[in-house]
């Protein structure tokens, strides 16, 4: 089986291949460590899988994601991520994941993981994602937010969140100057005149708890 992992840490890219080494082991694994690496090496090679993380320094993972869906449709990917937020897997399965994992969890889970995807079947941590008609609503979702941009809609969510700013340029590797620019359009594009709204809009459509 031939897996690439796309992570930006060289450690958690350890610590998996050591945890497929237990199950595989003869599974031939490569490694990128940004987006653009990752496309080029799913160009050179077929993949059975791809444990793809979903924040990445030069892209999101979900831009790789979308690419491969039009060049490789048939490979398995696994979105990981240290965020649970159900609007990730959403996005995530719409765009073609079969799995979408926190980084946090235990390599037994990732394991099993890794074995119900490579079976044909779906593997989300959120059991809403299981929901009778769930994939046909998110392939087909028409939430006022679907206009936003992937950078845009990480914005809308950290605002909600009560995060400063400077505190999501940080989080999002981009410059306060950027953050501001999606701030800008987010909300011109979402109709919001305060960040009451944002916080109101985020709660209503269940992007993040009713307590933040």
């Amino acid at each position: 089986m031939k897996i690439l992992i796309c992570d930006d840490h060289s450690f958690y890219r350890d610590g998996i291949k050591s945890a497929l080494a237990t199950i595989c082991n003869d599974a031939n694994i490569h490694e990128a460590a940004n987006a653009k690496s990752a496309l080029c090496m799913i160009a050179e090679h077929h993949y059975d899988l791809v444990l793809l993380d979903i924040r990445l320094p030069d892209n999101s993972g979900l831009h790789v994601l979308q690419k491969m869906q039009i060049t490789h449709p048939d490979v398995k990917v696994i979105m990981v991520s240290q965020y649970d937020e159900l609007q990730y897997m959403q996005q995530s399965q719409k765009n073609g994941a079969r799995g979408y994992l926190n980084k946090s969890i235990e390599y037994d889970d990732l394991l099993l993981a890794i074995k119900i995807v490579m079976r044909g079947q779906l593997y989300f941590m959120d059991e809403r994602m299981y929901d009778k008609g769930h994939k046909n609503k998110a392939s087909n979702a028409t939430t006022p937010h679907d206009i936003l941009n992937f950078q845009e809609l990480n914005v809308m969510m950290g605002l909600a969140t009560n995060k400063s700013q400077k505190a999501i340029a940080a989080e999002l590797k981009l410059s306060a100057k950027t953050v501001f620019s999606h701030k800008t359009r987010m909300m011109k594009k979402m109709g919001f005149s305060s960040l009451t709204d944002i916080i109101d809009y985020c709660r209503e459509q269940n992007l993040i708890s009713r307590k933040s």
